[in-house]
């Protein structure tokens, strides 16, 4: 499936991963919350991990208008997988964690079937 940006642009979305993807947009807290998210280029069989507190954006970014980065070298990208903070600071720790050898194994055993 795909997500349509308010800018147009559509992002693939894998839903079968995300299967709480439409409860996380209306959640009361929405624009408050801090997000960190699992990108994946089937092209490339890559996982990116990053955090957030515009995830549109974010995504924008990595799919369109970076120019030179190493998430436009593997484009396009789909977003598998979300998680919500309170707060930047734990949203920040979970990001380091899961960019960890465990936090790996985590979004293979998560994520690839």
């Amino acid at each position: 499936g795909f997500i349509t940006l308010r800018s147009g642009v559509q992002i693939s979305l894998s839903l079968q991963r995300l299967p709480y993807w439409g409860a996380l947009f209306f959640h009361a807290n929405f624009f408050n919350m801090f997000f960190v998210y699992v990108l994946y280029s089937p092209s490339a069989n890559k996982f990116y991990v990053g955090y957030t507190s515009n995830l549109e954006s974010r995504l924008l970014s990595h799919n369109q208008l970076r120019t030179k980065d190493w998430t436009k070298r593997y484009r396009p990208w789909e977003l598998v997988y979300i998680e919500s903070y309170q707060t930047k600071s734990s949203a920040l720790k979970r990001e380091k964690e899961l960019n960890t050898g465990v936090g790996r194994e985590f979004i293979q055993k998560m994520l690839v079937k």
